[in-house]
Formats: structure tokens, C-alpha cells, sequence
């Protein structure tokens, strides 16, 4: 609240819409490699459908996939 305040007093809206855009722009960076990862991780899913490599544990044998 303090930091709020004191980003009116000093400049009103525009500075506060100004730190708010700093602030959020490492979390956007962030959120766009998580999207990149998921879909890698979603292609690759695929191909090891594709090859017959199972992605999950058997829960038989308790046996980890190949990588």
C-alpha cells in the first residue's frame, strides 16, 4: 500500500500503470516458455505414442519408461 501511495503521490496513474507493466513483464516471459515447454512436451508424447515407447509407469511391474 505504501509503495501504491507513494506512486500517486509522485506521478499519479500513469507511474503506477508504468510499474505495474515492469512487474508483469518477467511473469509474461515466463508464462511463454511454460507454453513452449507444454507443447514439446505434448509433441514428444506423441512420437513416443507413435513408436510404441510407453510414457507411463506399468503399474504391473512399477518399471519407469525408456527415455
Amino acid at each position: 500500500a505504501l509503495v501504491v501511495g507513494g506512486l500517486l503521490i509522485s506521478g499519479g496513474t500513469g507511474a503506477i500503470q508504468t510499474a505495474m507493466v515492469i512487474g508483469a513483464l518477467p511473469f509474461s516471459i515466463v508464462m511463454a516458455l511454460m507454453c513452449i515447454a507444454l507443447i514439446k512436451a505434448i509433441w514428444n508424447d506423441g512420437r513416443r505414442e507413435a513408436a510404441g515407447v510407453a510414457s507411463t509407469i506399468d503399474p504391473e511391474t512399477s518399471t519407469m519408461p525408456a527415455e
